[in-house]
């Protein structure tokens, strides 16, 4: 009768212990040899085979007392410490068919019981019973091992006497579950790792992936997650003798590792649908964006067109209110707006043909001249009058220094940009073309002249502040009108009565600097002297300062010592006639 794998197993050891080898090696076998019995006896049992309680029999009665005690103290406790049982048909079914909330529990309490096995575990390996710390020693000794045994075995192959081929298998066994034993521990402790990673970070994108699909996905991965928890914890509550036969009966190849590889593919199943539904939130955002940029600008267009409107309306409410106001100043459209570019060619075409007498060289001749640069730079307010003769062509109606005051007023921004005052305005009355004056109306009324001065402050950026306002409006509307019922007709008092509107309106305003410039001051009525009386009294009323620059076509002025004696400094006067 053939020896049974036990019994040739036992045998073995016998040899190598006569041999002298280590009697840790020799037990470890034993206790490899005994567990492998006890499978068969369960088998055996299983099958109902008569023979198998013999050769258990048989096989217990060759170890002493002390092993047979040892061996049946592990074994007891491992059937004690199994308290994780392989699923029945229908607790399987139950699993495969539970909800993602459900999977989600069990997850959650799988793999806490797994880890905590896992730890006691490592912790028993450490501190644990003789014969764990003997096998364990023997598995990491084991490399050493056979390769000093690797010659005995070869002899004894080779001198046939049929206990090679047990001391052979033996080691073969060995080296199984050495390498199962390490192969399943590192698949059991990568992948309670990455399981709880991959749990944590599906509860973190959950609430970004609520798709179905994703669902689905999840429902796998907890399902196969809930199965690999159940079998480590299995693993780690087996006693060292049973969890040794599970290796030996079940290689990861077939148990855990497929487990593994369905949790990794669903992992990865999983991360593919994340991906997808990132990009497919990625085109929508690009759609989304697309969407808002046409949006934004059709708003803007919107917005455009709507400011482009209100503009629109304001300014038609500025020319409103300035017409209003230019009636009540009594002006026409002509004094308030001068045709600068006809005026200044019709100068230019007057004077430019006598071959004797040039035209007015404006730069050279007035510019350039030490008092009237003195007059521009100036700190406060000051008055520069220019006068003399015109004599060719011998009709005409235009004065010779006339180019002056359109000069100044066309270079204005360069002539007086350099000035501290950045609030710094121009207001001027130019000479009206002679075709629009009629022979009773050769002379303008200095009225017409500061109302002109008014109005143009009311039309710059500056004079929007009391159009646009409801009571600055209102009260200048109402200063104005009350001119008209006052008892005095006289010229002179109403020009004083506008300088008192001109210099409110200015000290309103905070204007620093404002620049005046009258072409042909004997061109108004009340004469010359008179006129400039009514400037003198309009720079002595204001706190801003006033730079009137004034021409005339005159040969002889007018006794100015009282305006020399008001001004002192601030007033220049200066002669150039046409044939000098």
């Amino acid at each position: 009768m053939n020896e049974s794998r036990p019994r040739k197993i036992l045998n073995t050891v016998s040899l190598i212990f006569r041999q002298g080898k280590d009697l840790l090696v020799c037990r470890s076998i034993l206790y490899v040899t005994t567990m492998t019995v006890k499978i068969e006896e369960d088998k055996t049992d299983e099958l109902g085979l008569e023979n198998g309680s013999t050769e258990s029999v048989s096989f217990w009665s060759f170890m002493n007392d002390d092993t047979k005690k040892l061996v049946e103290e592990e074994y007891k406790k491992a059937d004690e410490c199994a308290t994780f049982k392989k699923w029945s048909k229908a607790e399987q079914i139950k699993i495969k068919t539970a909800s993602v909330e459900e999977l989600e529990d069990l997850m959650n309490k799988f793999r806490d019981q797994a880890v905590r096995e896992q730890d006691r575990y490592k912790h028993d390996t450490s501190h644990g019973s003789r014969a764990e710390r003997g096998i364990m020693k023997f598995l990491d000794d084991f490399n050493g091992y056979v390769q000093a045994y690797k010659g005995v075995v070869d002899v004894m192959k080779g001198a046939g006497f049929g206990q090679g081929e047990a001391a052979y298998g033996a080691l073969q066994l060995f080296l199984v579950t050495a390498v199962n034993k390490q192969k399943t521990e590192d698949f059991i402790d990568k992948m309670l790792v990455e399981l709880g990673q991959q749990y944590d970070r599906l509860q973190r994108v959950k609430p970004a992936y609520p798709t179905a699909e994703m669902q689905k996905y999840r429902a796998v991965l907890y399902r196969l997650g809930v199965e690999f928890l159940h079998e480590a914890a299995r693993y780690y509550l087996m006693s060292p003798f049973r969890r040794l036969g599970h290796l030996i009966a079940r290689p990861p190849s077939i148990g855990v590792q497929r487990i593994v590889e369905d949790i990794k593919n669903a992992i990865r199943e999983t991360e593919r649908e994340m991906r997808a539904i990132d990009g497919a939130r990625l085109n929508q955002m690009e759609r989304t964006q697309w969407q808002i940029a046409r949006r934004q600008k059709e708003d803007r267009m919107t917005l455009e067109e709507t400011n482009t409107f209100l503009a629109a309306l304001q300014t038609a409410r500025d020319n409103d209110r300035l017409d209003i106001l230019r009636r009540l100043l009594h002006l026409d459209t002509s004094d308030s707006d001068t045709d600068l570019v006809k005026y200044r060619e019709s100068l230019l075409e007057t004077f430019h043909y006598p071959r004797k007498l040039p035209p007015l060289d404006v730069d050279e001749q007035v510019f350039s001249r030490p008092d009237f640069i003195a007059w521009k730079e100036k700190i406060g307010s000051s008055l520069y009058f220019i006068h003399g003769a015109t004599v060719a062509p011998e009709q005409t109606v235009y004065g010779w220094l006339s180019p002056a005051a359109v000069h100044l007023v066309s270079t204005f921004d360069s002539a007086f940009g350099g000035r501290k005052e950045s609030s710094a305005l121009l207001c001027h009355y130019l000479f009206r073309s002679p075709d629009a004056i009629s022979s009773s109306q050769e002379r303008t009324a200095p009225t017409v002249v500061i109302s002109s001065i008014i109005h143009q402050v009311l039309k710059s950026e500056m004079g929007k502040r009391i159009t646009r306002n409801e009571d600055s409006f209102a009260f200048l509307k109402q200063s104005i009108d009350a001119l008209e019922k006052s008892s005095s007709k006289q010229i002179g008092a109403r020009c004083r009565k506008l300088n008192n509107v001109l210099s409110g309106m200015l000290k309103e305003l905070d204007v620093k600097c404002l620049v005046i410039v009258i072409d042909r001051l004997d061109k108004l009525q009340l004469g010359m002297e008179n006129v400039m009386e009514i400037l003198v009294d309009l720079m002595e009323k204001t706190k801003t300062a006033l730079k009137i620059f004034l021409t005339a076509r005159s040969r002889a002025a007018f006794e100015d010592e009282d305006i020399r004696e008001r001004l002192g400094g601030q007033y220049t006067r200066v002669t150039l006639n046409q044939d000098d």
